[in-house]
């Protein structure tokens, strides 16, 4: 039973080998209070997950389970207050309400995330707790929420330029609001400040792709999913996924313009929630690719609720053999997931490696990408990178933390021994007699 849960589930996960963003986390939270602010200014990316990570090793342990539970309790905090909007703005009632909870527990961004050791499932909590104060009028909680946010990852300020709009447009309490807003960005501008002081961000290379054309017409399903191009074994679910969505939309459009849909506020925010920050992104990637379904999982839950939603207004048929589909179709993907998308055995490799060295050995890798997880696996003294030019690793993986000193060019002399870890997991045993 428990090698069928760890193996043909998400929880198979939470085991997994961590990756090299879940060893940077690591690392970088192990770091002291003052460094975390520095190092992550330089890093481009917030402090507050860092910062939330430390306290949780201190308490809970630095193992792979114990480093992603701290995103699987965001997870199930997010659950609630998903479950606050359905109740609470959607009004949703009865067993429909429970059904509509699967939709958030089996959708494949939000759980695959839960299990990660980075900041996106605390995101995923920040962004609905932000839009449930927002609409309940809690306004002191969502100032406070928001700032977090904004300390969590940048695209959070996406989330905000969404609920300005969504005032400006809508709401008639926009003047307080947006005295709340301008007091969160008021909030963040030291941050913003310290960052840019400290970067050259017009000019860093990244390393996201342009976003193909065959993706451009599945980002209903990439934003609801977290698809991927690459993902082979998800092509056909995903499309028919795809499919799904359009036809829940292009219902969802003409119910709002037939006057069937009459909490018309709700449907237009939680439209513009589910797909502006696609857009904004598919604009700025014209200029810097920006365009990523993970850093797009602030979307998924709007998506969700709009769907849900939508559902409602349905005659009673096309209700259920809708959701149905759709329940089905999220489930298959899932489940694919959770059989095919594992992450490199970092662990076992490193581990036979451990076994064969003695003190003096080092482990040399020969990948950047692969120092992090490295250090995590191994004593981290022993960790080096090998043959690289320092000025030659790009920022983005992580360069802040890598000293100048972990370059080797030369194997070491014997009785000393390189074990050199190469990309595709295998390795050379080398010295110099």
């Amino acid at each position: 039973m428990l090698e069928f849960l760890f193996t043909k589930t998400p929880l198979g996960f939470l085991t997994q080998s961590l990756w090299r963003d879940e060893a940077f986390s690591y690392l970088m939270a192990k770091e002291s209070i003052s460094n975390i602010f520095v190092l992550s200014a330089n890093d481009f990316t917030p402090p507050i997950h860092s910062l939330m990570l430390k306290f949780w090793i201190w308490i809970f342990g630095s193992s792979e389970i114990a480093l992603r539970s701290m995103s699987l309790v965001f997870y199930f905090i997010s659950a609630y207050f998903f479950y606050l909007i359905l109740s609470k703005v959607l009004k949703i009632k009865g067993l429909w309400k429970h059904a509509y909870m699967l939709l958030f527990f089996l959708n494949p961004m939000l759980h695959y995330f839960a299990f990660e050791a980075r900041a996106y499932s605390l995101l995923v909590l920040l962004t609905l707790m932000s839009f449930y104060f927002l609409l309940k009028k809690g306004m002191k909680s969502y100032i406070a929420v928001s700032v977090v946010g904004l300390y969590t990852h940048y695209f959070m300020a996406l989330i905000i330029l969404i609920q300005a709009l969504y005032v400006f447009l809508i709401d008639k309490r926009r003047k307080k609001i947006f005295k709340y807003i301008s007091v969160m960005v008021l909030f963040f501008l030291p941050w913003v400040a310290f960052v840019i002081k400290q970067n050259n961000i017009a000019n860093e290379p990244f390393w996201i792709n342009d976003i193909s054309k065959e993706s451009l017409k599945l980002i209903p399903s990439i934003l609801y999913s977290g698809y991927e191009s690459g993902f082979y074994y998800l092509n056909d679910v995903v499309s028919n996924l795809n499919l799904t969505i359009y036809l829940y939309i292009f219902s969802g459009l003409v119910l709002y313009f037939q006057g069937v849909i009459k909490n018309r506020k709700i449907f237009l925010l939680l439209l513009i929630w589910g797909f502006l920050p696609a857009f904004l992104t598919l604009f700025l990637s014209n200029y810097k690719p920006v365009f990523l379904a993970r850093y797009l999982i602030i979307s998924t839950p709007a998506l969700i609720l709009l769907l849900i939603l939508i559902n409602e207004k349905l005659n009673k048929i096309f209700k259920y053999v809708l959701f149905f589909i759709l329940l089905i179709q999220t489930f298959n993907f899932s489940a694919l997931q959770a059989d095919y998308r594992q992450k490199l055995d970092y662990k076992k490799t490193i581990s036979e490696i451990r076994l064969q060295s003695n003190q003096k050995d080092f482990l040399y890798v020969t990948s950047e990408l692969d120092y992090h997880v490295a250090k995590y696996y191994f004593e981290e003294d022993r960790v080096y990178i090998y043959g690289k030019d320092y000025n030659d690793i790009p920022n983005f993986v992580g360069k802040v933390l890598i000293p100048k000193n972990s370059i080797k060019q030369i194997i070491p002399l014997y009785p000393s021994k390189a074990f050199i870890l190469y990309p595709d997991l295998t390795y050379d045993i080398k010295t110099v007699f």
